[in-house]
């Protein structure tokens, strides 16, 4: 298993805790954990330095330690529908070569920190979110093509798309 590329452990809320062979699965690039209860991401996932795609979704996730930076390869972060007030952005903003950060259906209220220092970033869904405003320099991504606000009380399209 230590050539395993693609992992994918959705709905299974009984697995409380990964596989311990998950260490030494160092060429993991997509790990998937969606709909698994998790209260947290667990410590080994962030061990996992080739991964570019993490799905932790659907989950009960309050925060994203951290650690989150350790993931310096991620491409697509999904954390979409958890319960995360906020995030913890000077880590997110490390993650230098993400191109989608998916965060809708959480109850996130801000967002603090210069988002235009992750200048890969392509695609941000916010959708759902208790979000007052959105960053100022949000406008500033040079590879941004869609921002997701649906279900947002932000004045303004639900969805823009920037040509």
């Amino acid at each position: 298993l230590t050539r395993l590329e693609t992992l994918k452990l959705d709905g299974n809320p009984l697995l409380k805790q990964l596989p311990r062979t998950l260490r030494s699965m160092t060429h993991i690039k997509e790990l998937s954990v969606a709909n698994n209860e998790y209260t947290m991401i667990p410590d080994e996932v962030f061990r996992l330095t080739n991964l570019e795609v993490l799905n932790a979704s659907k989950n009960l996730l309050e925060s994203v330690g951290n650690l989150i930076a350790q993931l310096a390869n991620l491409t697509v972060l999904d954390l979409s529908g958890n319960k995360m007030w906020t995030l913890p952005w000077p880590s997110i903003l490390k993650l230098t070569r993400l191109k989608e950060l998916l965060l809708a259906g959480n109850p996130i209220s801000s967002m603090s920190g210069s988002i235009s220092a992750v200048t890969t970033l392509q695609r941000i869904d916010l959708s759902g979110s208790l979000l007052p405003l959105l960053p100022s320099d949000i406008i500033d991504l040079p590879r941004i093509e869609q921002i997701k606000l649906d279900d947002v009380d932000i004045q303004g399209p639900s969805t823009l798309v920037v040509a």
